[in-house]
């Protein structure tokens, strides 16, 4: 390290904690002792390149160095001549982002650096845009799209477009999808595959249904008297604090059972970290769906449907936690909502499709194409429903 002659710090860029190059906000006292003890004494900081930060509003000086001088927010950016600058907002056509930084109150109170952002799938921004990073390694801001939509850059200005027969390559988020069953086969078959590789086990006359069907050659076949479909205990399924998307389709005249259960996780005592979906929630037939955690109640929904799906028809059903929101969809359409901070406890137990661990609670109808995305929302405004069968690997 060298300190040069006036009272800012200078580090090589490979000194720094791995933890200062991720997305959480960076305050004084969750850095390194060794960062931290630096900054809180001189309110500066430096980083790769003699960039250095200081409270305030960052400007560039002559020798590149970075010097905040008030409060703000400011992307620091360098063209491709080489010219830094201290932005409001970025320039994904002009420029390369290097950081991301945040002055309040006479101190630095965030810090990013953006110069991996290529190496990320996206950064999923307040409004459900993703921030994404071009072929030239600029950053562009990309409105949510919809399911089966690939992704096209042109001239920096990013857009969804209607893919040429094959031209999909695959989910996008795939490496955050924790299983998907398209319940594709042959006929009455016992075999369920899920695309990620968990085993599923049929339970009573649990079966494939070539006759019924909303995608692909079948759909899971549920009679009502103690079928059901089990995945055994798995990490993948634990979704503590962070977001996460439980989605699938789903169609039944069933109304002869109150909380009939299209998923759940938990074992016999519906233990901490349990959750359940689940349908005509008020009476035994009406058909309004509901979201259960046990770390909220154990006897009251997190959130209700304002609609029906026992109408004989196919419905997308997909529940999403997106911040503190829980988000219960139907058709693409929100039918209910609610503000929780109540993270989901680790829990062993299993999963299992259409029915519960209370033996009240079979499901007599067809599910198809179920898949859980666990550190991803993807529905976050008004959508429309999957088009085609869900994506797989790229």
């Amino acid at each position: 390290m060298t300190t040069p002659a006036s009272p800012r710090y200078r580090l090589p860029f490979g000194q720094l904690d791995d933890a200062l190059m991720r997305l959480d906000t960076l305050v004084f006292g969750a850095w390194s002792p060794r960062i931290a003890g630096m900054v809180a004494a001189s309110r500066t900081f430096a980083y790769h390149g003699g960039y250095a930060m200081v409270a305030g509003v960052p400007t560039v000086i002559a020798d590149g160095t970075i010097v905040c001088t008030d409060n703000a927010t400011r992307y620091i950016q360098r063209t491709a001549a080489g010219v830094v600058s201290a932005d409001a907002a970025l320039d994904p056509v002009t420029k390369i982002p290097m950081a991301l930084v945040v002055c309040a109150s006479g101190a630095l109170t965030h810090f990013e650096d953006l110069r991996d952002l290529a190496f990320r799938p996206a950064i999923v921004g307040a409004n459900g845009d993703l921030l994404i990073v071009d072929g030239s390694g600029h950053v562009v801001a990309l409105a949510v799209g919809a399911e089966g939509k690939v992704l096209t850059v042109t001239s920096g200005i990013p857009a969804w477009a209607t893919p040429a027969a094959g031209g999909l390559s695959g989910d996008i988020f795939w490496d955050c999808v924790a299983f998907l069953f398209h319940f594709d086969g042959t006929n009455a078959s016992t075999t369920f595959t899920d695309e990620k590789g968990h085993t599923a086990t049929a339970v009573g006359d649990a079966q494939l249904d070539t006759s019924v069907k909303k995608y692909g050659t079948a759909s899971a076949k549920f009679d009502g008297t103690g079928d059901k479909i089990t995945l055994a205990s798995t990490t993948d399924l634990d979704f503590g604090n962070g977001p996460f998307t439980i989605e699938g389709w789903v169609i039944t005249t069933q109304t002869g059972r109150q909380y009939a259960t299209l998923m759940e996780k938990s074992n016999g005592s519906f233990n901490a970290g349990s959750w359940a979906l689940n349908f005509n929630t008020a009476t035994s037939g009406d058909g309004k769906v509901s979201f259960w955690q046990t770390d909220v109640s154990n006897s009251v929904p997190v959130v209700t449907s304002s609609g029906a799906i026992n109408d004989g028809s196919w419905h997308h059903v997909a529940v999403v936690r997106v911040g503190n929101q829980i988000l219960l969809w139907i058709d693409g359409a929100l039918a209910g909502a609610v503000t929780s901070t109540v993270a989901f406890a680790a829990n062993a137990s299993t999963t299992i499709f259409g029915n519960s661990v209370f033996s009240t609670r079979d499901f007599n109808g067809h599910l198809d194409d179920w898949r859980i995305t666990k550190g991803v929302a993807r529905y976050t405004v008004p959508f429309t429903p999957p088009a085609a069968q869900l994506l797989g690997a790229p």
